[in-house]
C-alpha cells in the first residue's frame, strides 16, 4: 500500500531562500516522487543565483506536485520520475551541467579564517561592483585617507543603486560596508572594536523601551547579512553586528509596569533577574532572548555613543549576541 505525504503548511520548510511555493511543492516532490532529498534542496537553496531559483521555480510549478495533481499518474508514479521534465528539475537541483557556472564562481576564491568564501567575490555582490575593480578602489581610497560612499559611482555603480528610496538596500548596507571592511583589513580593524569601552547610563530618554541605569560595554565578534530578494520572492535582506555586551551586575531596569521615574528602589530590579543563567556566556541569535531581555539591550545599543559614533559606519542594528554580567 502506498502512502502519500504532502505538505499543506503556507510557510518554509525545507529553506526561506526559496518562494514558499516552490518550497511547498519541492517538499511534496521529495515524498511523492523521489530522486531527491532535503539536504539537496537546501544546498540548491543556499548555492544558487536567483536567475536559477526562477528557473526551478517554473519548471516546478507546471510538473504534477500536489495530491491532486499526482492521483491520476498513481499506478505509473514512477513513470514521473523517469519523465525529461522531472529529469530536468533534478539536474538544476543536483548541481550537474545546469549549475556549473555556480561551482565555478568559488573554485578561486579566497577561504577566510573562518572556512567561509570571501564575502565580496559572489554573485550578488557582482551585480552591483566588479571585483577587478577593487584594488583600483582601494587605492584610490588609501591616497584620499579614508573610504568615501560617493566614491562608487566613479567605478561603476549607478546613482540608483547609491541612493536608493528604501529601508534597505543591497549597496548602501551591505557592498559598502563590505568594500570598506575589507579595505580596512577585516571587523578587528574597525573603530567599533579598537575604541570599544566602558560607558555608563544614569538615565535613560523618558520614552526608552526600558529604563536603565547601567556601567556596559558593546564591542562586535562578527558580522552577518543576506542581500535583499524582495523582487524575486519577497524576502527582504538585512545588515548586522554580532556583539558581545558586558553589564555591571549592578545595573537595575525598572520592573515591568512600574511608572518612572520613582525614586523607590522596590520598583527595580538587577539585572542578574533580567538574565538568569541560561541567557548568559553564550552568542545566541536575538530572537532567543525574551521581549524584555532585547528591551534592555535595545535600550543600551540605541543610547551608547561609541555604537553611534562607530557601530553604525557599518551596520546599526545587531542580529547574534552574547551578554555577559561582571
Amino acid at each position: 500500500m502506498l502512502y502519500l505525504k504532502e505538505s499543506t503548511k503556507k510557510n518554509h520548510i525545507l529553506s526561506n531562500r526559496l518562494p514558499v511555493e516552490l518550497d511547498n511543492r519541492l517538499y511534496s516532490m521529495i515524498h511523492l516522487i523521489g530522486g531527491m532529498d532535503f539536504e539537496e534542496v537546501i544546498n540548491f537553496a543556499h548555492n544558487s543565483t536567483p536567475d536559477q531559483i526562477s528557473q526551478l521555480f517554473e519548471k516546478v510549478m507546471s510538473f504534477p506536485a500536489t495530491m491532486s495533481e499526482i492521483i491520476p499518474y498513481l499506478e505509473g508514479i514512477h513513470m514521473l520520475k523517469d519523465t525529461d521534465e522531472y529529469q530536468e528539475i533534478l539536474n538544476i537541483i543536483k548541481f550537474t551541467d545546469t549549475n556549473n557556472q555556480v561551482k565555478q564562481l568559488h573554485e578561486n576564491v579566497e577561504i577566510d579564517a573562518d572556512g567561509f568564501y570571501d564575502k565580496t567575490d559572489n554573485p550578488y555582490f557582482n551585480r552591483y561592483f566588479e571585483p577587478r575593480l577593487k584594488s583600483k578602489l582601494f587605492d584610490y581610497w588609501t591616497n584620499h585617507g579614508k573610504a568615501t560612499y560617493n566614491s562608487l559611482k566613479l567605478f561603476g555603480v549607478s546613482s540608483d543603486e547609491l541612493y536608493p528610496d528604501l529601508p534597505f538596500s543591497d549597496v548602501p548596507d551591505i557592498v559598502f560596508p563590505l568594500l570598506k571592511l575589507e579595505w580596512l583589513g577585516g571587523w578587528k580593524h574597525t573603530d567599533f572594536y579598537k575604541k570599544s569601552q566602558w560607558e555608563n547610563i544614569e538615565t535613560l530618554p523618558f520614552n526608552a523601551e526600558e529604563v536603565t541605569y547601567s556601567d556596559f560595554k558593546f564591542e562586535p565578534n562578527g558580522f552577518d547579512f543576506t542581500y535583499d530578494e524582495s523582487g524575486s520572492f519577497g524576502d527582504t535582506g538585512y545588515s548586522c553586528w554580532d556583539i558581545k555586551l558586558q553589564i555591571s551586575k549592578n545595573t537595575r531596569v525598572i520592573k515591568v509596569g512600574e511608572k518612572w521615574p520613582t525614586g523607590i528602589d522596590e520598583n527595580y530590579e538587577f539585572i542578574s533577574e533580567v538574565f538568569p543563567q541560561k541567557y548568559l556566556n553564550k552568542f545566541m541569535s536575538q530572537n532567543n532572548y525574551t521581549t524584555r531581555q532585547v528591551g534592555v539591550v535595545t535600550s543600551l545599543w540605541e543610547n551608547s555613543r561609541v555604537v553611534q559614533e562607530f557601530a553604525c559606519e557599518y551596520f546599526c542594528t545587531y542580529c547574534n549576541l552574547e551578554v555577559v554580567l561582571v
